[in-house]
């Protein structure tokens, strides 16, 4: 498969709304041994493109890989009766709660997150009401308890980025490095097929769906969009309000994790003083680089 040929199969696999080609039609760009796998995963279609020379290697691998994704979402979900994070939020209130290292392991991750990015990204967000962050849901001395019954805790937003790294890992630890992983439109860049400088991706315009300015052959990085366009579901932590400071905002950083959460705060306000801005398209839209 060339790279043409990958771009268009992309394309049609995650919607042109996601990304767009940027390529240079060259013969020694042609890379054979690129295969595709897809599943049912959070209620979307995941993707993995994987480039070797043995396929059935890369079936096994994928294999696992979603299924190191469909553990993040068996812990997170928080519309799965049976998920451990519904598992905790109607659970008693104050006591010591025994957390996977899945389920313990992100809310840590969205705490950190929460601190780098000023309290613009919070997994605690309540609509119509201020946020203190996830802080509270840290007992002293160690481990993890549920502050309130009105305490809220929705990983929708570094969730997706926290599947893609573990699938990543996945990839990487069975020796399978050139691939690109995709879900619910975050994308996680491994290394990229030989010839090619990158994985092919452009944010596009948010009201068009065309392909934007911000173009990039992604290595060794996730990428994460956010949007305010089609619906209103992100919510500033400073009120509870819906964000609408920007139509559109795609991070790329050092993991699909964080790009997500990045993604969500710079949708809710600016944190120049952390990241630097790559591109601009209009007035509506933001690439940042973390």
């Amino acid at each position: 498969m060339n790279r043409r040929h990958f771009l268009t199969t992309l394309a049609g696999a995650v919607g042109a709304a996601a990304i767009a080609p940027r390529f240079i039609p060259a013969e020694d760009l042609e890379s054979d041994g690129l295969v595709h796998h897809a599943t049912w995963i959070m209620g979307q279609i995941a993707n993995i493109w994987i480039h070797t020379d043995i396929q059935d290697l890369a079936g096994e691998a994928a294999t696992e890989a979603f299924e190191a994704m469909r553990k993040v979402e068996s812990a997170l979900s928080l519309f799965d009766p049976s998920s451990e994070l519904r598992t905790f939020l109607d659970g008693p209130v104050g006591g010591a709660f025994r957390a996977s290292r899945w389920f313990g392991g992100a809310l840590e991750l969205a705490a950190r997150e929460w601190r780098r990015t000023e309290g613009a990204f919070d997994p605690c967000a309540i609509p119509g009401r201020g946020s203190n962050g996830p802080g509270a849901f840290f007992r002293a001395g160690g481990g993890i308890t549920l502050p309130s019954r009105e305490a809220n805790l929705d990983f929708g937003g570094i969730g997706c980025g926290i599947a893609l790294d573990q699938a990543g890992r996945e990839l990487r630890r069975r020796g399978l490095g050139r691939a690109l992983l995709e879900l619910s439109g975050d994308f996680l860049a491994l290394d990229p097929p030989r010839g090619w400088s990158g994985w092919p991706l452009a944010a596009a315009d948010p009201w068009t769906g065309a392909p934007s300015e911000a173009r990039f052959d992604l290595v060794g990085a996730g990428l994460a969009t956010s949007a305010t366009v089609d619906r209103r579901s992100i919510l500033d932590p400073r009120d509870g309000s819906f964000a609408e400071r920007l139509a559109q905002v795609t991070v790329v950083a050092p993991t699909a994790a964080q790009a997500d959460a990045w993604s969500t705060a710079l949708v809710v306000r600016s944190v120049d003083r952390l990241c630097d801005s790559k591109a601009e398209f209009d007035f509506h839209g933001r690439l940042a680089v973390t």
